[in-house]
């Protein structure tokens, strides 16, 4: 099955708030609020911390899902679709791809 997101690896640039995808392939831009000048004022915000723990969790969206796949086969293949996280992993991947698996 063809992704139909930017495949990864996506990384995070702070200098101008864009995530990007495999040569240079804009992903998503990130809004940091307040305006930021430098790294004291963005620990003196608890917000653009936030901001920025988020785009860092955006940027690692391919892998982390490409890991939820992996460890849905794992499970599946020991026989344990019964665990609590085969449902939490499966309906994690759902969610992503938006349609059934």
């Amino acid at each position: 099955m063809k992704t139909k997101h930017t495949p990864g690896p996506w990384n995070y640039d702070s200098s101008d708030n864009i995530v990007y995808g495999p040569n240079g392939t804009t992903v998503c831009g990130v809004h940091l609020k307040p305006k930021i000048v430098g790294v004291d004022d963005l620990e003196k915000s608890g917000r653009s911390l936030q901001t920025l723990a988020n785009a860092n969790l955006i940027a690692a969206a391919p892998e982390l899902l490409a890991a939820c796949e992996a460890a849905i086969r794992l499970i599946d293949r020991i026989g344990q679709r019964e665990h609590p996280a085969f449902d939490r992993l499966f309906d994690a991947i759902k969610k992503v791809k938006r349609e059934q698996l």
